[in-house]
């Protein structure tokens, strides 16, 4: 399965979940999805700061909070932004 979009791997775990399968197959889906989720980090940061003007620290905190990214995909993400 590869997936290219812009969900971290434990919100596509709640996505496969909310279609109504067990915890189980969210789990076996999200470890054997091929994904980068560095890039689809990346995506979502440009997307808020593109498309929502946010602020540096803003977008961290979006994606940390909100959106379930780990602080590794979301630095990386942080330090692809155009300053």
């Amino acid at each position: 399965m590869s997936y290219n979009g812009n969900f971290c791997d434990h919100r596509i775990g709640q996505l496969v979940q909310f279609d109504e399968f067990t915890e189980e197959e969210a789990e076996y889906a999200v470890a054997n999805i091929k994904a980068d989720f560095k890039q689809a980090a990346v995506d979502k940061a440009r997307s808020y700061q593109q498309n929502m003007s946010m602020s540096t620290e803003g977008i961290r905190n979006q994606m940390l909070q909100f959106e379930g990214f780990t602080e590794e995909e979301v630095e990386y993400a942080i330090s692809k932004l155009q300053k």
